[in-house]
């Protein structure tokens, strides 16, 4: 404590902040822990973090939970502040089946400590692994379908889902399937080998998910939330466990498709796709960015709409709603996460009667505003066009003699 002048003093001291409004991407991971917080997101700033409140690592290794280990991938590759679901105990753990696991994970990812947390904005399941030992795909699909439904409950928030170990049972969870919701969930494939280790030695194998949440944390921070999460190099990563070399039938241009992990020589291992899992070829909702892109406009605009709430529904009221709805669309389209050469191009706001409300709506108190946007592709797929034109050299004819 420092004395300025006499009666003022001064005192400095160090304090967590929460979580930003302006964070656009923090994800919560949901597994087994050694102590279990019940019924609770666990906000976690760092592993020490971690460790104090939930333990450490499953003792079983590869046999047990991996989430204490997803989550300090997510914190090896840049990952800020998260928060951790902690589904139920190691030793519960023990003695639960694949049903009962499912059953769990399942509940978790409708919590309502999950819902109603309104900073969490990424679904991650890195203890679905623990159903690597099903033959089939059954309890695999519930758990992913438990994540989209709680997406499409809660809005803004798009889940991170890790496929199963094999090609064949990856590919067998893109087959018709009939997931709803599909549109608010990327799934990413293979597991990565980590330079982590087991205590023989072994290196840990992880699914990405965790990764890939840091990956699109950092994307958001670097770019904004239009870019796509992909072309991103992963730290603390070996090699793929499997090589995508022979993986082509998780992609598929005209349906559902997988987000492959990838090795590039000189270059690492890199997220190589940004596809939900929308089966559509012609869905608005093909990428990831673009789903989580309007999500994030919804979400802001709904902030900016706050203050008009018991206001009265007249036009200098509509007159507000639109001018600061307007600005900051405008600060969107200007910092490039909308298309357009001028304003208009990139977005369209109606407010009013006649507009965007009938006579009827405003009677019954409802003050609606509609938004047009125009969003960003993302270059998938690059063609290069070549044209060598060959010309001959000239060559010198020699073969006639001076003139004598």
């Amino acid at each position: 404590m420092n004395m300025l002048y006499p009666g003022v003093e001064f005192s400095e001291s160090t304090v967590t902040l929460p979580i930003s409004e302006e964070e656009t991407a923090v994800p919560v991971f949901v597994g087994y822990t050694e102590n279990s917080v019940e019924k609770n997101a666990v906000y976690i700033d760092s592993m020490d973090g971690f460790t104090a409140l939930l333990g450490g690592p499953d003792s079983l290794g590869a046999k047990g939970s991996i989430l204490y280990y997803a989550v300090q991938h997510y914190f090896d590759n840049g990952g800020n502040a998260c928060f951790v679901y902690s589904v139920d105990t190691y030793q519960t753990l023990r003695s639960c089946s694949n049903a009962a696991i499912t059953e769990a994970l399942c509940a978790a990812a409708s919590s309502v400590a999950i819902m109603q947390e309104p900073a969490i904005t990424l679904l991650s399941l890195p203890d679905i692994v623990l159903l690597d030992s099903d033959t089939h795909t059954d309890n695999w699909l519930a758990v992913w379908q438990a994540m989209l439904q709680a997406c499409q409950t809660r809005a803004g928030l798009f889940s991170l889902l890790d496929s199963p170990v094999s090609v064949e049972a990856a590919k067998a969870c893109l087959q018709p399937h009939g997931l709803s919701g599909s549109e608010h969930g990327a799934a990413y494939w293979p597991r990565l080998v980590t330079d982590y280790t087991w205590g023989d030695g072994q290196a840990i194998v992880l699914p990405p998910c965790a990764a890939v949440a840091a990956a699109i944390q950092q994307t958001d921070s670097a770019r904004g939330v239009w870019k796509a999460p992909a072309n991103v190099a992963l730290a603390h990563v070996i090699q793929p466990a499997i090589s995508h070399l022979g993986a082509d039938s998780l992609f598929n241009n005209k349906g559902a498709s997988i987000n492959l992990i990838r090795a590039f020589s000189g270059r690492g291992v890199r997220i190589w796709g940004c596809r939900t899992l929308t089966a559509a070829n012609d869905s608005p909702w093909r990428y990831v960015q673009v789903r989580r892109l309007l999500s994030y406009i919804e979400a802001k605009l709904s902030k900016v709409g706050r203050f008009s709430v018991f206001e009265p529904n007249n036009e200098i009221t509509w007159l507000k709603l639109k001018s600061q709805a307007r600005v900051w669309l405008r600060k969107l389209w200007l910092s490039g996460g909308l298309f357009g050469g001028v304003e208009s191009d990139a977005f369209e706001l109606f407010v009013g009667l006649n507009e965007s409300m009938t006579a009827d709506d405003i009677k019954a108190g409802r003050l609606i505003m509609k938004v047009k946007v125009c969003v960003l592709y993302p270059a998938e797929f690059i063609e290069i066009h070549l044209r060598f034109d060959v010309v001959e050299s000239p060559v010198q004819d020699n073969s006639q003699g001076a003139a004598s």
